[in-house]
């Protein structure tokens, strides 16, 4: 065995801190959602009293999420203040990637929502129903794959279609469960 002692971090290659830009975002992102959280659970009816509440849970779980945020914004800030780098230097290099994918997922959910349309197709003795849900699930992942995978577009397509009709198919036919329209 060598001189210096391994030892084991992790698997991940940038294992470390994230940025202090990274988890500003972070933690702002966190606060919001626990306010919005504690706004909402606030709003439940009350049946007697406060221990009775349904909406003690979730507001104080939320409570202690923003707290905790707060404190990660508040040491992000002291980490910016000794590392003054500039903020194009803060940035993780899959930052576009990731706001790509934050986009695609938006436009799917827009989409699903819009979007209302069903066919039904008979292959091979089975009648197989086809809607709006595997074609916009078929175009997304196509996107998804193409972002991240291969820039192939006919492999990112066969493989979202296959994978797709294969996963509505145990659905609907398997486990009697319908899809959204």
């Amino acid at each position: 065995m060598s001189d210096t002692e391994k030892t084991f971090v992790s698997e991940e290659e940038s294992v470390g801190y994230a940025s202090p830009t990274m988890d500003l975002i972070a933690a702002a992102t966190l606060i919001a959602l626990s306010v919005w959280i504690m706004i909402m659970s606030v709003r439940l009816p009350v049946p007697s009293d406060i221990a009775t509440a349904p909406g003690l849970l979730p507001f104080l779980t939320a409570a202690s999420v923003c707290a905790m945020a707060l404190v990660l914004g508040y040491i992000a800030l002291q980490r910016r203040k000794i590392d003054m780098r500039t903020l194009a230097d803060d940035m993780p290099p899959e930052l576009g990637s990731t706001l790509l994918l934050m986009v695609v997922l938006l436009i799917y959910i827009s989409a699903l929502q819009v979007l209302a349309f069903e066919t039904a197709v008979q292959f091979a003795g089975i009648r197989y129903v086809f809607g709006s849900f595997e074609l916009v699930s078929i175009v997304v992942l196509t996107a998804i794959f193409r972002i991240y995978w291969t820039s192939v577009l006919w492999a990112c397509l066969a493989v979202s279609c296959v994978w797709i009709i294969f996963l509505s198919m145990m659905f609907r036919l398997v486990f009697k469960i319908p899809l959204p329209v």
